[in-house]
């Protein structure tokens, strides 16, 4: 639904599309099949590892072009603890990954895997990476990026007396929260590492959504942390912290009588990266599906969610500034915390929560009062402009400099528009600064999201070359887990309370789930059988009811498909994807029939 404006790669590359044999596997292209031997696209069945071998990843030009099998990513046959421990720096140098178009936006190298350099550890059968925020890479192409999550150490007999690593990764871009989820493996010993290789297999990026693999040069220094004790156990806490999950055919076995397939909508499990719902306190998750089986690292994995964004991070500081601050700063005037130059005097009277509400009477596209087009200005430049200026002045300077005054006043009239997600992160910053020794963004990890047990949270930021600081994107750019995303969801449910603490705004946030008598604007689009869609305060309003109890379901939704539903029951539906799919009556009608409708609201 957001940024719909994003490039459609022109090039068509058959390589990773779903050309299924009798078999029902996907045919490799590019590259010459010997003796029709496809096993790595199955797993092994007989215990034994042929591929990814020791001998493998110690060459570079063994390796198949396409991707293989997760499994192979992860221990087979007669494995053990790994022989060896590791507490040093990597480098991936860089590299063409089969698969990917050789251009994308702003002309960059697509297909080119960036040089990083990171930190990991093992410890209890894991590997730690120390750094869990975006790295960005060294070099002049810096459009790629990564972020890595924990994976697994383990020893195989066939090894030659090495010990073998994996862990997953997410390559996202700086522009556009374009996510492509993958898995790296290599073997390691005492002062030694092995080349690694690396695929990508699934994705939340509908404008770029490639599958694709590369073997590269891994190198090691010697680097260990001092504070190792610190570290690891801040890893058994964050592995501590995560949900009560169970697989989600305990919940369909649980109910025989709910028809759970309508739930996705029909989608292909290919085009969905993740699927849940939490019921009863516990976290009910699909497999996480690719072409090449599933997902090894599902828990880990991180999601681009793009315009839900708005909502788990852009609604949740406004509610918790409020609840710090006080209902006032609601209507403070944006001019008053963010200092640039407008073309006209539209932006005198817009208020903090007129962002919030895409109600600023600001935009170039369609100024009939009455139009439905809520997008208008959604699916045009300047945004395209904006999403790729590096800089929070640049990205101010074509939010505000770029758009007209409409001719109506602030908080009258719903048009959507991802850039005045922007200028609110801009204004709640510069109200933070004013009264904290903090920004933003610190603020909210340490007052907002740690406490929930969220550990880490890696989120999209301006790109700054001198000592000004960063600023979260807010109107996109958040890369959570499932498990992160219905924590910030279970919150929002109670209301903004934990532990006893109220950390967001009561009545802001009430007001922000359709809990109160003020329902925002009417979206005609999102109209039922049970009556009006909404908007309001980031969250799009389903309208359902049961039992003779409406109430209109808020969702955080984000382009291609990413959804989280908070019923009023307490139940929470969530489906990130990129197939386009935008749906929430289906996965209403399941999660409704869990427990009663309007228990708790």
């Amino acid at each position: 639904m957001i940024l719909q404006f994003i490039k459609t790669i022109s090039m068509l590359f058959i390589l990773f599309l779903i050309s299924c044999g009798g078999d029902g596997k996907p045919k490799p292209s590019n590259e010459t099949v010997i003796n029709n031997d496809l096993s790595y696209l199955s797993p092994s069945v007989d215990g034994m590892r042929k591929w990814l071998t020791s001998e493998e990843l110690q060459s570079l030009n063994l390796s198949k072009n396409s991707a293989y099998h997760n499994s192979y990513f992860m221990p087979i046959g007669d494995f053990k603890p790994a022989i060896h421990a590791i507490n040093d720096t990597l480098t991936i140098t860089s590299g063409t990954l089969s698969g990917f178009p050789s251009q994308f936006d702003d002309n960059f190298q697509a297909n080119l895997f960036p040089s990083i350099s990171f930190h990991v550890l093992s410890h209890n059968g894991y590997l730690v990476p120390s750094n869990r925020e975006i790295i960005i890479p060294s070099g002049k192409n810096k459009q790629w990026r990564v972020i890595l999550s924990p994976g697994k150490v383990w020893s195989e007999s066939t090894d030659n007396g090495m010990s073998r690593a994996s862990f997953p990764f997410a390559l996202v871009d700086r522009s556009w929260n374009n996510t492509l989820n993958g898995i790296a493996t290599f073997l390691f010993d005492q002062n030694t590492v092995s080349n690694i290789r690396l695929q990508i297999v699934q994705h939340t990026s509908s404008g770029f959504s490639h599958e694709g693999a590369a073997t590269l040069s891994l190198s090691r220094l010697n680097t260990e942390l001092t504070d190792i004790d610190v570290v690891t156990q801040e890893f058994d806490n964050e592995l501590a912290q995560l949900l009560p999950t169970k697989p989600w055919d305990e919940l369909t076995n649980n109910y025989p009588n709910i028809d759970f397939e309508s739930f996705n909508d029909n989608l292909k499990p290919t085009d969905i990266s993740a699927t849940a719902i939490w019921q009863n306190n516990t976290l009910y998750m699909q497999s996480c599906k690719t072409l090449y089986g599933d997902f090894p690292y599902c828990q880990f994995m991180r999601h681009g969610i793009f315009s839900a964004t708005k909502s788990s991070v852009g609604a949740v500081s406004l509610a918790f500034l409020t609840q710090r601050y006080g209902e006032e700063i609601l209507q403070y005037k944006i001019i008053d915390y963010v200092d640039f130059n407008a073309p006209h005097n539209g932006w005198d009277n817009v208020t903090f929560i007129d962002l919030l509400n895409m109600a600023a009477g600001i935009g170039n596209h369609d100024q009939d009062p009455l139009s439905t087009d809520y997008h208008a200005d959604e699916n045009k430049e300047p945004m395209g402009d904006w999403s790729r200026a590096k800089s929070a002045l640049n990205k101010l300077t074509i939010a505000t400099q770029q758009y007209q005054n409409f001719p109506w006043e602030p908080g009258e009239i719903f048009r959507y528009n991802t850039t005045h997600s922007f200028i609110l992160s801009a204004a709640m910053d510069g109200l933070v600064r004013q009264r904290e020794n903090s920004g933003l963004w610190q603020l909210l990890l340490t007052e907002v999201y740690q406490p929930i047990g969220i550990s880490h949270l890696p989120m999209m930021h301006t790109t700054e070359s001198s000592n000004t600081p960063s600023l979260p994107v807010i109107g996109i750019g958040l890369y959570p887990t499932v498990d992160e995303t219905i924590k910030i969801a279970i919150l929002l449910h109670n209301e903004g309370l934990h532990n006893g603490i109220q950390i967001l705004n009561k009545e802001v946030t009430r007001s922000m789930l359709y809990r109160t008598d003020d329902h925002g604007f009417n979206v005609v689009h999102e109209n039922n059988q049970y009556g009006e869609g909404k908007y309001h305060l980031s969250f799009w309003g389903t309208p359902f009811a049961q039992d003779g109890c409406f109430a209109q379901v808020p969702f955080m939704n984000g382009y291609g498909g990413n959804l989280i539903g908070i019923l009023p029951n307490g139940v929470i539906t969530l489906r990130f994807a990129d197939a386009q799919n935008y749906k929430t009556l289906p996965m209403i009608e399941v999660a409704s029939q869990l427990t009663s409708y309007c228990i708790n609201n």
